[in-house]
């Protein structure tokens, strides 16, 4: 959205901007603790960096973009819960869940679980629900495309 927000109204960040500016954060800080402190971060680093402060930054929407970051690195804490876990779609980044897959000493194929290729995130037979995030800047993934590198 161009120019200044109608009266009572707000802008919404691109995600190129918002990139941008958790770059910069995370450069800085190299380590953030909790989603709800890069959010202040960040919605801070916003209005600060043009003349309307009327951007409007949702913290799941934040969570994502850094996710799908190289740059980034994000530990997941999670805790686990009794409940069936039947989503199709990541709770953290919201990319497709695959299938984790294990073959039996009898030779069938069953899921044990799925995974998220883009973030990391993973689950068995007991779900597991994101409860914190750390966000942590690796220069090193840029590189290698996402993929810490091993050390030969």
């Amino acid at each position: 959205m161009d120019g200044p927000p109608e009266e009572g109204g707000y802008r919404v960040p691109s995600s190129d901007k918002v990139r941008e500016i958790i770059l910069k954060v995370l450069m800085e800080n190299k380590t953030i603790r909790s989603q709800t402190k890069l959010h202040a971060i960040i919605l801070r680093n916003i209005a600060g960096s043009d003349t309307c402060s009327h951007y409007r930054l949702s913290p799941e929407r934040l969570r994502r973009i850094a996710a799908s970051m190289p740059e980034i690195k994000m530990f997941i804490h999670c805790r686990e819960s009794d409940e069936p876990f039947n989503a199709n779609k990541c709770p953290v980044c919201s990319s497709s869940l695959e299938n984790i897959r294990n073959q039996t000493l009898y030779g069938w194929i069953v899921n044990t679980g799925r995974s998220c290729p883009t973030c990391g995130y993973w689950t068995g037979s007991r779900t597991r629900k994101p409860v914190r995030y750390v966000f942590i800047y690796d220069p090193e993934r840029a590189i290698t495309g996402g993929e810490t590198p091993s050390e030969d």
